[in-house]
């Protein structure tokens, strides 16, 4: 992926976790373009993301968004907080972390 920077600005150069998204729905290039803008802007974290061609086994499966997964190993490399000291909420839940 292209140059991803955390919060002191060092360039990170390992994901633990991404996810594959289908751009096939005209909202997820809308949503690559948004983020490739507010990448650029100064103190805002950004999940990296990249625009592939998948095959599986040999098979062409099409054009895909690979991005960063927001977890706690997000904010570990973003904000280096340690991810024992993350807890993460979706939906009003406990989703990971103590």
């Amino acid at each position: 992926m292209k140059n991803n920077f955390d919060i002191n600005g060092n360039i990170i150069k390992k994901y633990k976790s991404f996810a594959i998204r289908g751009v096939y729905e005209p909202q997820r290039l809308n949503e690559k373009f948004a983020r490739d803008l507010l990448s650029s802007t100064k103190n805002l974290v950004m999940p990296d993301s990249q625009l592939v061609v998948l095959f599986l086994n040999g098979e062409y499966w099409g054009a895909y968004l690979l991005i960063e997964k927001i977890d706690k190993s997000f904010i570990e490399t973003n904000y280096l907080i340690p991810s024992n000291n993350v807890s993460m909420i979706k939906e009003g839940q406990l989703e990971e972390g103590p």
